[in-house]
């Protein structure tokens, strides 16, 4: 079989080896020439990641979320999102401006682009990795600070109602990447893979 042969029987065939074949060709392409080149394209190793929990996501309207008693202020107990992000002097009009200011759900595809630590500011979105979780976390900026000439950044999910124990004081060297482009469900394709793969115990 000759090259065009081969090109007619991938492109052209409706056989289960063909369709076998496309998608591990699919993978290969992806994997070791798609993902390299965004990664140096972007200037981080993980241009591109899947979100795999609800964490950031709104459930609709900005205006009901923002508004909504689903946030923890603390001493205040239950409040609205916007009473907690006044607390780190975040207002409506600056979170709109924020890049993805309406949050992401499960399943979207996100990517990232490296941004020197000294260049991130409040309401970035950043992806950084903890001690111990094998996924890295991507959640938004809402405090900055600087200590031994190391920036350190509390993070908070939109949907959370406060920042996680873990994400408290991140420092820039656990910063893998800043979100700056969504494609919304893509990202399914590589969870039920996941899933796939967890349930078979490969």
């Amino acid at each position: 079989m000759n090259f065009k042969e081969i090109v007619s029987f991938l492109w052209n065939s409706d056989s289960v080896l063909a369709w076998i074949i496309d998608i591990a060709l699919a993978f290969v392409i992806v994997k070791f020439l798609v993902y390299p080149g965004f990664a140096l394209l972007f200037g981080t190793q993980y241009p591109i990641v899947a979100v795999v929990s609800g964490s950031m996501d709104h459930h609709g309207d900005f205006n009901n979320w923002w508004l909504s008693n689903t946030a923890d202020c603390g001493k205040l107990g239950l409040c609205s999102q916007a009473k907690f992000y006044s607390m780190f002097n975040i207002s409506k009009e600056d979170f709109l401006r924020f890049p993805l200011h309406n949050g992401f759900s499960r399943g979207d595809i996100i990517f990232l682009k490296h941004k020197d630590p000294s260049s991130i500011q409040k309401g970035d979105i950043i992806v950084f990795r903890v001690p111990g979780l094998s996924d890295p976390v991507i959640h938004r900026v809402i405090k900055k600070w600087v200590e031994n000439g190391t920036y350190h950044f509390q993070t908070k999910g939109d949907h959370n109602p406060t920042s996680l124990l873990i994400e408290l004081d991140t420092s820039d060297e656990d910063i893998v990447g800043v979100a700056f482009f969504r494609i919304p469900k893509l990202g399914y394709l590589k969870i039920w893979f996941a899933d796939l793969l967890r349930f078979l115990h490969l």
